[in-house]
């Protein structure tokens, strides 16, 4: 019974990082708006040669500042309409953000993401004539960096002694690669591989856990590995220590489930030299470092040639242009919450007596209507209420306005409480992020030189 515990709460563990780990993974993307591909111009460059691009490629149902009007569903002789920039609130003002980027030195347009290789045909003409301009396209996957890592711990585990065990924790690093596809974290899967190369080297032997612990170059390759991971991304590093709980968890049900096996055999072989009497990392094993820093280099590599393809595609490449995002860290441009309460006071203005304070305004308005029937003029009151029905009228409304609004791109969004500014293209290589990789390849470099050299090989002798 006790053995059965043994196994069923490893595999537990097993099981539920593993599906927290794919439930949550992270989904390489750099567009800002789902379902559109951002452009933006430089905003001195005659826009009206920017409509005629689009005409010309094909493109329709764009939003840019040039085809909006008044976000009103009334007929535009109304009081309503007439009246709407008189309303209280600034909305009118504050939409107009959405068409340029944080600078101001760029005009917007969001286009549906179906036009974007013809976008592209666009911005390099614009960009060939002096006209500087690009947009904000999807990350791709990062399949590099994965088949780098991937091929990397088929070679641990073909190169090891313990090809099984190899194979069930390998299993891991290179499936929370998979999940989590970021350049970084493949580099620090590898930097775990090897640790785990040479650990397995102390399999089952007495103060193993110990010596683990004692060993500097281990310490230095797990700090390392968890600082790259930290600074990836802190949803990052938190499934990183999940997946070394899985990964642990695998070798410990492997080992149970042996032992279940070996209890049939009258003998069974016991290890006599604990672990402190075993060097697991010697001069010829430690290639290994070798081959871990060149599949560092091949995955930094693979991230330089991916940040040029979307950064250095221009001559304003190292402007770092900040365009509206729906998923943006901080918001700061109004949303469809901020366009109801607009809508309620430009459909409620004209009927508001002017002797009413702001302060003393309700959820519901009664005014008089006059129509003209049979050659009298007749009286009836109308009422008007703010509540869901009216907030969910208002969102329909704009549907049915004969221009592609940015209301509209807000409701497909469902930005009810605004958006903010991003960087164009996630897929940049900041500085961070390339000196995380320098030193994930240097590290490795460093300990195969520290243990391959002449000087090291004395030391062992004695």
């Amino acid at each position: 019974m006790n053995k059965v515990k043994h196994i069923v709460l490893p595999s537990l563990i097993i099981a539920a990082s593993l599906f927290l780990t794919a439930f949550f993974r992270v989904i390489p993307a750099s567009r800002l708006w789902n379902n559109y591909s951002v452009m933006y111009v430089q905003k001195e460059a005659p826009q009206e040669k920017v409509i005629s691009l689009f005409s010309e490629y094909g493109v329709e149902d764009y939003i840019c500042i040039f085809n909006q009007k008044t976000p009103l569903a009334v007929p535009s002789q109304s009081a309503e309409y007439s009246l709407a920039t008189l309303s209280f609130s600034n909305y009118l003002e504050e939409r107009k953000a959405y068409f340029y980027d944080y600078s101001k030195n760029f005009l917007i347009y969001y286009v549906p993401e179906k036009y974007e290789g013809k976008l592209n045909q666009i911005t390099s003409l614009l960009n060939s004539e002096g006209i500087k301009s690009g947009i904000n396209a999807n990350a791709s996957y990062p399949w590099l960096a994965f088949v780098f890592c991937l091929i990397f711990a088929l070679f641990l585990t073909w190169q090891s002694k313990y090809k099984l065990r190899s194979l069930l924790f390998n299993f891991v690093p290179v499936f929370f690669t998979f999940t989590m596809p970021f350049y970084t974290v493949a580099v620090s899967q590898c930097l775990i591989l090897t640790l785990s190369f040479f650990a397995m080297n102390l399999w089952q032997r007495k103060g193993a856990f110990s010596c683990i612990l004692k060993n500097s170059t281990f310490c230095l390759l797990f700090l390392l590995s968890f600082v790259i991971v930290l600074f990836t991304n802190l949803k990052v590093a938190f499934f990183y220590i999940l997946s070394l709980f899985c990964g642990i968890s695998l070798l410990y049900l492997y080992k149970q489930i042996s032992e279940l096996f070996e209890k049939k055999y009258i003998f069974q072989p016991v290890l006599i030299r604990s672990a402190f009497f075993i060097r697991p990392i010697t001069k010829k094993n430690s290639k290994i470092f070798f081959y871990c820093a060149v599949t560092s280099i091949l995955i930094m590599i693979s991230a330089l040639i991916s940040a040029r393809a979307f950064n250095f595609s221009s001559d304003f490449a190292s402007e770092k242009i900040l365009l509206p995002s729906k998923s943006a860290a901080k918001v700061t441009l109004p949303g469809l919450n901020d366009y109801i309460l607009w809508n309620w006071q430009a459909s409620t203005f004209p009927y508001k007596s002017l002797n009413t304070s702001q302060e003393k305004e309700s959820n519901s308005l009664i005014f008089p209507r006059f129509t003209e029937k049979n050659g009298n003029i007749e009286e009836s009151y109308n009422s008007i209420e703010y509540n869901e029905k009216f907030r969910q009228n208002v969102i329909d409304s704009v549907d049915d306005f004969d221009y592609k609004s940015i209301e509209l791109l807000l409701k497909k969004q469902g930005l009810y409480k605004g958006a903010g500014y991003s960087s164009s293209g996630s897929s940049s290589l900041n500085f961070i992020t390339f000196v995380l990789l320098f030193v994930g390849t240097l590290v490795p470099a460093f300990l195969y030189f520290k243990y391959s050299s002449k000087k090291v090989k004395k030391q062992e002798n004695k």
